[in-house]
């Protein structure tokens, strides 16, 4: 999914999620510097050296014309920093509470990173979605558009030079949860309007009816959804 030289644009929404991923990518990227500098080859990526990571945090309701600026959050941001990734928000206008669902919602969020990666040079964007989120993206498309069509592992975007990756794809929330619990990570809320009550929320429920047997009845339903693709 992603390669040294590889300039990663990190999706980071202040959960615990976006958290992990981007603490996982700053121990990927250290390891390959010191790989490079004890001299041990390594396999190119789009650039050249280790990876260069950057964190973006998507926000609603900011004043100001949209774009990017230092975070809002401070304690976010000294988290980041302890890891050595530079972290962002980027304003976006939310639209009216009556056009904004969860398909809109990941449709700006989506928009506002691509246009940040493309106007940087960042060839990769790294999204914190985990196991849980792709398949209640699935079971949501089933349901509301007859169509399993969702989140991919990877996808390529040609017009857009950029390359989307979810690291976290075969990840149960539940060990996310508990990695961040024991690592005493504070998250922030995203901004969301709908917040934990949206459609994703009860989605999710459902998914979990639908598998009480848990993590085995998962992973087979992604098994089964990469299959068809």
């Amino acid at each position: 999914m992603i390669r040294p030289g590889d300039r990663v644009l990190i999706g980071a929404s202040g959960g615990k999620d976006s958290m992990l991923l981007s603490y996982l990518l700053a121990r990927r990227r250290d390891a390959l510097a010191r790989r490079s500098a004890d001299g041990d080859g390594m396999p190119s990526g789009d650039g050249s050296g280790p990876l260069e990571l950057l964190a973006l945090r998507a926000v609603y309701g900011d004043s100001g014309p949209p774009g990017a600026r230092a975070p809002a959050d401070a304690r976010l941001a000294a988290l980041y920093a302890s890891w050595g990734i530079p972290l962002l928000d980027y304003s976006i206008a939310s639209p009216p509470p009556a056009e904004l669902g969860c398909y809109r919602c990941a449709s700006l969020r989506r928009a506002a990173l691509m246009s940040f990666a493309g106007s940087e040079g960042f060839n990769v964007i790294a999204l914190g979605h985990h196991l849980d989120d792709i398949l209640t993206t699935a079971l949501m498309n089933l349901v509301r558009r007859g169509t399993t069509e969702g989140m991919e592992p990877v996808r390529d975007y040609p017009d857009f030079g950029v390359r989307l990756v979810r690291p976290l794809c075969q990840t149960p929330e539940e060990s996310i949860r508990r990695f961040a619990a024991e690592r005493g990570w504070l998250s922030v809320s995203c901004s969301c309007p709908a917040g934990a009550h949206g459609e994703r929320a009860e989605f999710g429920r459902r998914l979990d009816a639908l598998c009480p047997a848990g993590l085995a009845e998962k992973r087979r339903l992604f098994d089964g959804l990469v299959a068809t693709r």
